[in-house]
């Protein structure tokens, strides 16, 4: 297992499947650190046109997942991140999803949510970028990365990169969701379980187009590696365009 250099001792955290022999998931789960915030990643809404305002599974298991560390005292606030989705007919952010499912559905204190400023991020990068003045405003100096296994090690380091550009001095770890929902209720089991079978149904062709229609072209897109390069493109060529001329009087 890669060192990590957020409090030594807890090492085995991140994932627990891979743990100290012997450990539970529950033990598991109590050596996680207490930080100041729980960063949740946005991953997307949903793509039939009744359910456009509604997380996909990702931004649904990150969501509870964040949450459970928040239950569980191990982080005093949540930030949730993310614009609104890539594609036609939407008109609500990810963070803005995310805040509501958390306050309604999961009972956290509007006060310790706290949302991306401008709600416009369309990669990770600038998930974090959008939210660099509530970090120095709130004072955090460690905090938790939640999002899937597949993007926690890109995650992880595209903060370092962003905390090294902005003089960030911020110890953060990144913990997956489907490792901190594992043992939950069996509605955490049944999202832990449906991701999985997302992660096999893109071995089969024919059940892409029916998870694609469920869930969003943008989760499909994650599982390539490809949603954040198309959102960097987009970004970058939207830069490039609101750009002043530097040759222009």
């Amino acid at each position: 297992m890669k060192e990590r250099n957020f409090i030594e001792k807890y090492e085995a955290v991140f994932s627990p499947t891979k743990a100290v022999e012997g450990l539970t998931h529950e033990q598991w789960l109590e050596k996680i650190p207490e930080v100041d915030a729980a960063i949740v990643l946005g991953s997307g809404l949903k793509f039939l046109p009744d359910e456009k305002d509604k997380l996909n599974l990702h931004g649904k298991m990150r969501t509870i997942a964040a949450y459970e560390l928040y239950r569980l005292g191990k982080a005093k606030q949540i930030i949730v991140t993310g614009g609104v989705p890539i594609g036609e007919g939407y008109d609500r952010s990810m963070a803005d999803a995310e805040e509501e499912y958390l306050i309604e559905n999961l009972d956290a204190k509007p006060e310790d949510v706290i949302k991306e400023i401008g709600e416009s991020s369309e990669s990770t990068i600038e998930n974090f970028e959008n939210i660099l003045d509530i970090l120095k405003s709130k004072g955090i100096k460690t905090a938790i990365i939640v999002s899937n296994g597949y993007h926690i090690p890109r995650a992880e380091a595209l903060f370092k990169k962003i905390s090294i550009q902005h003089n960030l001095s911020i110890e953060v770890m990144g913990i997956p969701a489907e490792e901190i929902l594992l043992e939950r209720s069996t509605h955490y089991k049944k999202l832990v379980e449906h991701y999985d079978i997302a992660k096999k149904a893109l071995e089969h062709p024919g059940k892409i187009r029916k998870y694609i229609e469920k869930e969003g072209i943008g989760l499909f897109l994650a599982h390539v590696d490809r949603n954040d390069t198309i959102a960097r493109n987009r970004s970058a060529k939207r830069k490039k365009e609101n750009k002043p001329d530097a040759h222009a009087e």
